[in-house]
This record gives structure tokens, sequence and C-alpha cells, in this order.
């Protein structure tokens, strides 16, 4: 509940808000005549998360091939960001449909909505599926938490393969010069160069400061 009324504040004061996965749901309503509505779109937004046992739908460690949308090709949360990248994360979430005054900013093949900006009463929040702001040893460890999960939706032949696939990603982690594991694993340096893989994270900081910021997408 703090965290939830944290977004109704940000919307409430006019502030810009940011979140990733499936906290993204969590984001509250401005204005409190309008939090029903606000929270049912949310809900519909995100009825289909956590499908068990769609393959498709299941990103395990790192999305491929994340691409903006033209509305994000000049937003500023993907500043830096080239036309296709990679970053962390493990769900099986899926924004079903983007509730009002909502802008697609990225996807992929998986999943329609990997990013977005949201418009609601005086705010705007910033959205991502992914996590950017992650290390690939948090990613390692998620990877080991849902090895059953990996197994079960075909991704992985039985938990020996997710372990040493999580233990090339934690190596990565420790040493991430390494071009060998990076090549092992189809990842570039939007994933291996920590200030690269955060982009989402500085470019929110960056636009606190900006003046006239909320008016973008508008």
């Amino acid at each position: 509940m703090r965290h939830k009324r944290a977004f109704e504040q940000s919307y409430e004061n006019g502030r810009l808000a940011f979140e990733s996965c499936h906290q993204c749901g969590t984001a509250g309503p401005g204005c409190p005549n309008n939090r029903r509505r606000f929270e049912q779109a949310f809900e519909r937004a995100w009825r289909d998360s956590n499908r068990s046992g769609n393959a498709r739908r299941l990103e395990a460690g790192f999305p491929r091939r994340i691409t903006p949308a033209e509305a994000g090709r000049a937003h500023p949360l993907l500043a830096g960001r080239p036309a296709c990248y990679d970053a962390p994360a493990i769900h099986t979430d899926e924004v079903d449909a983007l509730p009002p005054g909502a802008t697609l900013l990225a996807g992929n093949r998986h999943i329609d909505v990997q990013a977005a900006e949201i418009h609601f009463g005086r705010g705007v929040f910033w959205g991502v599926q992914y996590h950017p702001e992650i290390g690939l040893d948090e990613v390692a460890g998620a990877l080991r938490r849902q090895a059953d999960g990996l197994v079960e939706a075909g991704l992985a032949a039985g938990h020996d393969d997710v372990e040493a696939y999580a233990g090339q990603v934690e190596t990565l982690h420790r040493e991430p010069g390494r071009r060998d594991l990076a090549w092992q694993l189809g990842l570039d340096e939007q994933v291996t160069d920590e200030r690269l893989r955060r982009a989402e994270m500085r470019n929110f900081i960056e636009a606190l400061g900006r003046e006239g910021l909320l008016a973008v997408g508008k």
C-alpha cells in the first residue's frame, strides 16, 4: 500500500514516476474521484500477467530484440538506446491492452508492450517490462529460483542446463569484459556495460530536473 500511495502522490503532485516489470501495474491514480476507474484500467492492462505454462511469453534472462515504437524513438526514456536491444528480465507478465492516456514506446516479438508512457491527471508514468536496474548476478539468481518453470516451459532440458546458463551469466557479472561469455550468451554492451544497461534509470533521473518535461507526449 505504501508503494501504491507513492504513485498516487506522484499523480496528484504532477510528478514523473518510473517503474519496471510487474510493479508498473501498481501505479495509482492522481484524483481520488477517478481512483477506481484508473485501477480498473490497469487491471485490464495487466490481466494476462503471470500466464502459467505459456512458453512464448516467458522471457527468461534477457528479452531479445526490444525495438522502440515510433513514439519511442525520440522519447527521453529510451534516449541512448539503439534501434534494437536486449535487457535483463525474467517474467511471464504481458500487457494485454494499454489503458487510456498511454503511449506505446517499445516492444518485441514476445511482448507487444515492453515500454510505455501513461498520462493521468497531472502526472506522467514511465514504465518498462524489463529490468534495467538489476545486475547480471540478480538475473542468475532469478533463473535459479525459477528453474522448475524454465524446465516445464521447455526452455531447458533439466536443472543442470539452467545452472550452467545461470553460472555463465553470474561469471559475466563478475567479469563483464569476458567477450567469450558475451558471445556464448548472445549479449552485447547494451547488457554487459552497466551504464548502458541502466539507460532508462539514468534517463528518468535526468528527466526529473528538466523543466516542462510533463508536456512530453501530450
